[in-house]
């Protein structure tokens, strides 16, 4: 008990906002929404270009030895990421950044916290063997940060941790030690259901039940085009949404305590659409490098940013996607001639 103490006291000294432990234990509950989604062919894994976007073999996804075999505790910790910033200066053509693009790649945030966490156990326990897992193996994260006892899982599937809400990335510390497990929290959403009404494409059918397909997030993620119907909806989405979360009335009290690494240095929350579509691979790697968006590539950020100037339908966007039309590359060109037939229609 006095390590969990220590270890949760040190948490705190680090930045993270809730540190949980569990154990090794299969994951059991809430299987069945799972597979529902599964049978409603709701889940996106195995889906080509992007196959295990969100996987759906749930012997991986529920069980933490099938990750790190020596796995007997898991410590979950929650990295808080609403900060308040403003843009200054909002460019003509701007498009939108979701919270998760701003500042530095928060896989690399909340990684270097969970490595301080295991040197901390190290100095204490001796040598020891672990896993750091940052959204980069199958765990279904959020199931075993709730019966780690930091929070629950809301209608939009996010995770909300106490007085933070859900604006917290996740990760684990699998390792091969045995500590005391903390106790899950008997608390959930009631009878709210903001989420579920501000999503504007509808990807949440019902509590708990996302059609990722369809979701904002996904379909800026991916190569490809999003429905005719849903390009007005994106409202020049460039990476990730927050409208769901946005709408919680446990995010709308969170303080703006989010790690200062999430501060946006060069990738602004409202980028220069002209800009982006300039980039070359040098100049996407010093504005881009290192934030999440990294991730995605310069290609799908570069559709993302033509999709985005296509909803203005004025003389100054369709001559820049005009333009986008002699690039060198097959793929922005089918994407340029998509974006104006999608304008004069």
């Amino acid at each position: 008990m006095l390590l969990k103490e220590e270890l949760k006291n040190y948490a705190q000294e680090i930045g993270i906002a809730a540190l949980g432990v569990t154990n090794s234990e299969p994951i059991s509950e809430g299987l069945h929404i799972y597979e529902e989604r599964i049978r409603r062919s709701f889940l996106t894994g195995g889906c080509k270009p992007r196959a295990g976007f969100e996987p759906s073999n749930l012997g991986k996804r529920i069980d933490p030895k099938k990750s790190f075999s020596e796995t007997k505790s898991i410590i979950v910790i929650a990295v808080p990421y609403k900060i308040s910033y403003v843009q200054e200066n909002i460019p003509t053509l701007a498009g939108n950044l979701a919270r998760i693009g701003w500042g530095r790649d928060y896989h690399l945030v909340v990684a270097d916290k969970l490595r301080k966490i295991e040197q901390f156990l190290k100095d204490i326990l001796g040598s020891i063997n672990t896993r750091v897992l940052v959204d980069t193996g199958p765990l279904i994260e959020r199931s075993f940060a709730v019966r780690a006892g930091i929070g629950w899982i809301g209608k939009n599937n996010t995770l909300i941790v106490p007085k933070y809400g859900s604006f917290v990335y996740i990760g684990e510390l699998l390792i091969n030690q045995e500590i005391e497990p903390d106790e899950p929290l008997n608390k959930d959403c009631g009878e709210c259901t903001k989420c579920i009404e501000a999503c504007p494409t509808q990807a949440l059918v019902g509590p708990w039940m996302l059609n990722t397909r369809i979701c904002i997030s996904y379909l800026t993620q991916v190569p490809e085009l999003a429905p005719d119907w849903i390009v007005p909806l994106l409202d020049g989405g460039l990476y990730g949404c927050d409208i769901c979360q946005d709408a919680c009335p446990y995010n709308v009290k969170a303080p703006d305590e989010g790690d200062p690494a999430f501060y946006p240095v060069k990738l602004l929350p409202k980028p220069d659409l002209v800009n982006l579509l300039a980039m070359n691979r040098n100049a996407y790697i010093d504005v881009v490098g290192e934030t999440a968006v990294e991730r995605v590539g310069r290609e799908i950020l570069q559709k993302n940013a033509l999709v985005a100037l296509a909803r203005y339908r004025n003389d100054n966007s369709s001559k820049i996607i005009e333009q986008a039309k002699q690039d060198p590359r097959p793929f922005i060109r089918a994407v340029a001639q998509w974006c104006l037939n999608y304008v004069h229609q």
